[in-house]
């Protein structure tokens, strides 16, 4: 078989979520691309491109596609350069802001129950 007859795309469907993704050398593999997304709805796909080495403008049902930096997967957050700088950001914005309600809501708490708080309200978020 050569290499021109190979699947080179995967799609990956969680529930109502479908990612499909390929390795781009070329405009052919952004064409072959291309003809798969033609059964997708347009107003809920986007276009991140990891190490990008090809320019293409994807468009589906004669709209451009929505090139992005970050998307957000599975409650993961991936960026375009596979740094994880923005997903633990998240975390730790999500975090301080539970520390500061349990501070507001919460006065003279003994160490027991910050100790319970902390390990049901702001530690699952960090692991």
């Amino acid at each position: 078989m050569t290499y021109e007859n190979t699947v080179h795309n995967t799609a990956k469907i969680f529930a109502d979520d479908t990612k499909l993704y390929s390795e781009i050398n070329d405009v052919l593999d952004c064409e072959r691309l291309q003809q798969l997304l033609l059964k997708f709805n347009s107003t809920k796909c986007v276009v991140l491109h990891l190490r990008q080495y090809v320019e293409y403008i994807y468009s589906l049902h004669g709209h451009d596609l929505e090139s992005v930096h970050q998307q957000r997967d599975l409650g993961v957050i991936i960026s375009s350069d596979l740094k994880p700088d923005a997903h633990i950001s998240n975390i730790v914005k999500k975090a301080s802001q539970k520390v500061g309600l349990v501070k507001r809501c919460f006065s003279n708490l003994t160490s027991k129950k910050v100790t319970i708080l902390y390990t049901s309200c702001i530690r699952p978020l960090l692991q």
